[in-house]
């Protein structure tokens, strides 16, 4: 277990939740080690959101749109032009 960040994430501030999601979103693996498509990414991200502005927790913030996680966001942003990322595999209809 990582001893870096004690806080539960929904007890942090903006300010506090910056960094631990720029961490998250590039060691986000799935169960066999690989990365995550950029979809699948994104849609964790949306759903952290969701979970942080929708009662109880009724943050004032937003994770994806609000200017305090430009940093984050930026690194989301180079890692999915980074190449690391898993390519999105689309199956024939």
């Amino acid at each position: 277990m990582n001893e870096e960040f004690t806080t539960p994430f929904e007890e942090m501030s903006a300010e506090q939740l910056n960094k631990p999601l720029q961490k998250f979103y590039l060691s986000a693996r799935k169960r066999d080690g690989s990365f995550y498509n950029k979809t699948s990414l994104t849609a964790i991200r949306a759903a952290l959101d969701r979970h942080l502005r929708s009662p109880p927790l009724c943050k004032p913030f937003s994770i994806v749109g609000s200017s305090q996680f430009n940093e984050s966001n930026k690194s989301l942003s180079k890692f999915y032009k980074s190449g690391q990322i898993a390519l999105t595999v689309r199956k024939q209809p």
